[in-house]
Parts: C-alpha cells; structure tokens; sequence
C-alpha cells in the first residue's frame, strides 16, 4: 500500500512542476507590466489611476506572449479601426452570451486616441461636458484643450464650473447649435492640426441635418478625423444586418418623437458632394440605452481649403 507521505511527493513533483511554468509566466508578465506602467506613471506626471486605466486598454488591443512581449492585435473587417472586437464573449451563470466590446464611446475615443495622436478634442452636443471630463480623466490625451459644444446656456456654464474646478485640464465650452454650425473665432480651431471631432446622441434630437453641415466640420482641419456615435442604425443597411425588431423599434421611437430621421442620407450625399470620405460605418454595436443602440461614423475630409474659424 503506498504511503500518504509517497502520494504527497508524487503530487508535489507534478504540482511543483506546472507551479514553476506559471510562477516564470507571471514574474514575466509582472516585470512587462512593471515597465508599461513606469512608462505611463511617466506620462501621466505620476497620476496612478490613469496609467492603470492606460495598461487596461493597452491590453485590450495587445497580446502578452511568453519571452516575446507584447504584440499587437492585427484588425480584421469584423473589428473597430482599434482592432477591438466589436463584441466579445462573455458568461453569465451556465451561459454565455456576447456583448459589446465598448461599453461606452468614451472607451474606444481613449483607444483611439491612444493609437492617433491628437492636438484638440471637440464634442458637438457636449452637454456640461460630461464625455470630455472622463476621457481626460481616464488617461486621454494630455496638455490639449478639449473643447465642448453646446446649445444650452446651462450646460455652457456648469461646464466652466467644472473647468474652473479642474485642475490640470484645459477645458473649453463654446455655444454650437447643431442646426446652424459656426465655430467661434475664439476657440482658435486654425491653429489645431490633427482634431478629433465628435458627437454622442446629440444629433438624433435635430429631425434633419443637411450635407452642407459635414462641409462646415471637414473645413476646420484637412487632418480633422470626425466619429459619429449616433442611433442611426435604422437608416442604413448592413450586409448579415437586416432591419428587425431592433430597428422596427428604434424607427418607431425617433419618428414618435419627431428626432433625426436623415443623419445616413446627408452623411452619404456629403461623400457624393466631395466634402467628405467616410472611412468606417457600423450599425449597432453599442448599446448606452438598450431601445436605443449606437452606431458609428467615421470620416475625414476631402477638401483641399481651410475654413478661418
């Protein structure tokens, strides 16, 4: 009969074993993060919580291999220009099911920009600046002004508030009315290359919008890049996306509330104009309000002048 001191080394052996090839792994992987984060704490002038949240997106769109180090995601047409998923698999109980990959657009604006070096950001419909505040606060681009747009005299106001509170963050607030676009002289957008430009459930509340709007956004910057995460994913066919029950929902929903019905016709007819190049178009893949999901547009300009904004 074998002995319980003989199965403990049996055990032991094997267990010591597979013990050694995931302590190696992890003092491996420890030491890559080590640097990563050295290297953030280093960007971010010592500020922890954004160079944790920087390592967190970094390894959403990196792989950490044994001895090779980090490397990066190649991007497939099912992926975001990030090269994140637009979905990933995740369990519930006994079950597993998917779910958006970004929870929130402020989560792939961080990656973007990570991957996208830029001099200014600007949100159109920026509320009390909400969106901006978080991406800044999140490890986003630093030393830039963020810039947010918006029609309500309140919003304006508690967004300098804010700002006023903020130290550290260069934040702007500006009036911008989605029905007739003008850009203060001010801000001094002709002095910005490489603007990130974008809008969150903002336009769906304008019933219509002309081409000639895009034309106005493509003249402040030739290197202007412009992301759309609007509900119009029911204006638009997606090959393997028919119209459903979701967009059956959402049409009903917008026209019930006389919203945006021709975001998709004018951004299509601004591409036909020569104003504009769309470069990326995705239905549905995020889900902020669930009757209400986000789809994405993303252009950059196709004209040769500058606007003097």
């Amino acid at each position: 009969m074998e002995s319980e001191a003989s199965k403990d080394e049996l055990v032991g052996d094997a267990g010591t074993s597979q013990q050694s090839l995931w302590l190696n792994f992890y003092e491996y992987a420890w030491k890559q993060r080590k640097d990563l984060i050295k290297k953030f704490l280093d960007e971010f002038g010592g500020d922890v919580f954004k160079a944790i949240e920087k390592l967190k997106r970094f390894e959403g769109t990196h792989e950490l291999k044994n001895v090779i180090g980090y490397v990066k995601k190649e991007a497939t047409i099912h992926d975001y220009p990030t090269s994140a998923p637009h979905f990933s698999k995740s369990v519930y109980r006994e079950g597993f099911y998917y779910k958006p990959f970004y929870a929130h657009p402020n989560d792939f604006i961080l990656d973007f920009c990570d991957q996208n070096p830029v001099d200014a950001i600007v949100e159109l419909g920026a509320g009390y600046s909400q969106n901006l505040v978080e991406i800044y606060s999140k490890g986003g681009p630093q030393g830039i002004p963020y810039m947010g747009g918006e029609i309500t005299e309140s919003g304006r106001q508690l967004s300098a508030d804010l700002a006023a509170k903020y130290q550290g963050m260069d934040l702007r607030s500006f009036y911008f009315d989605h029905k007739s676009p003008k850009f203060p002289a001010e801000l001094g957008l002709n002095k910005f290359n490489r603007i990130f430009l974008f809008t969150c459930h903002s336009i769906e509340q304008v019933q219509r919008i002309s081409p000639e709007y895009f034309k106005t956004l493509a003249e402040l910057s030739p290197n202007l890049v412009a992301c759309h995460f609007e509900p119009f994913g029911w204006q638009i066919e997606e090959e393997g996306v028919p119209y459903g029950v979701v967009s059956k929902t959402q049409e009903d929903f917008f026209r019930g509330r006389n919203w945006n019905e021709n975001f998709a016709e004018a951004l299509y007819a601004a591409q036909d104009l020569g104003y504009i190049e769309i470069t990326y178009l995705k239905k549905n893949v995020m889900s902020i309000d669930l009757g209400n999901p986000t789809s994405i547009a993303i252009w950059k300009p196709k004209l040769n002048r500058r606007a003097e904004v």
